[in-house]
């Protein structure tokens, strides 16, 4: 990964901690344009689309994920929370409310893929 993209990934991530989910979305699509099997960006974009209601996209990009790595698990467990908003009831997002999310659960993007590599 080159100092470009390194860095785009760090500005997504801080974009989806402090909850800015249309700033980290685009930062995401960024990342995406250059390199479209990375799950950790397609991850987050799915994970931004969650955030602002759009399950429907964020399924899209979660099945994405599914089909390069299979057995991932972020994608999985998202895809069964969309299951589960659909059949009980509203699309709501997973509105944090403002408060900023745990740098742990991006953290966790960046080591499962430095694993695989």
């Amino acid at each position: 990964m080159d100092s470009s993209s390194s860095s785009l990934n760090k500005l997504a991530i801080d974009a989806a901690l402090d909850s800015r989910w249309t700033e980290a979305l685009k930062l995401n699509k960024q990342i995406i344009k250059v390199d479209p099997e990375n799950t950790d960006a397609l991850n987050r974009q799915a994970r931004c689309y969650m955030e602002l209601g759009r399950n429907n996209l964020a399924k899209k990009y979660y099945l994405e994920v599914v089909k390069i790595d299979p057995y991932n698990p972020i994608a999985s467990k998202n895809l069964k929370i969309i299951k589960s908003f659909k059949s009980n009831g509203p699309t709501s997002s997973m509105s944090t409310n403002g408060n900023r999310l745990s740098p742990a659960l991006f953290s966790k993007w960046n080591s499962q893929k430095s694993r695989r590599r």
